[in-house]
């Protein structure tokens, strides 16, 4: 990678180096190759590509999925009606037959799944998404960081 070491190590063993700075000095150096091979455009592209992305966390699983629990409960008792009768068609086509208590589980899990625990789980579920980070667009600014102090740091040893 064509590493200075005798600069990095600064008249010190290998030993007296902390492993993280070696992984920073090599990591940094990895990124400082790829920035070079990059023509100023292609720079300048990577920083707006990392500025459009988006700042909201994917939501898209929970809304189809709160869009789910809200048909099933605006349809009554047709969810059960639809559940009932897709098991009873899949048990027809493998030639089985179920119990009773099947078909009350089922309903059972529905109830579960469309009522105040469902609705608590996918409020907790959305909470947590919030409250993450973005950490893709953070990666990217490390990243970025990085490559800046490295030009810098270059350019008062030079």
């Amino acid at each position: 990678m064509q590493i200075d070491w005798v600069q990095t190590l600064d008249n010190r063993r290998w030993l007296e180096i902390e492993t993280y700075k070696i992984e920073n000095t090599v990591v940094a150096k990895a990124f400082q190759n790829i920035s070079d091979r990059l023509t100023p455009e292609q720079r300048e592209e990577v920083i707006l590509s990392s500025e459009r992305s988006s700042n909201d966390p994917n939501l898209q699983g929970l809304l189809i999925a709160g869009g789910a629990m809200t048909a099933a409960k605006a349809s009554d008792f047709g969810v059960y009606l639809m559940a009932s009768t897709a098991l009873g068609s899949l048990t027809n086509v493998l030639g089985i037959t179920l119990q009773f208590a099947i078909y009350m589980g089922i309903s059972q899990a529905i109830a579960i799944a469309i009522g105040p625990i469902g609705w608590l789980a996918l409020l907790g579920g959305l909470a947590a998404t919030l409250n993450q980070p973005n950490w893709q667009r953070l990666t990217l600014a490390v990243i970025y960081v990085a490559i800046i102090r490295h030009d810098l740091v270059e350019k008062r040893v030079t």
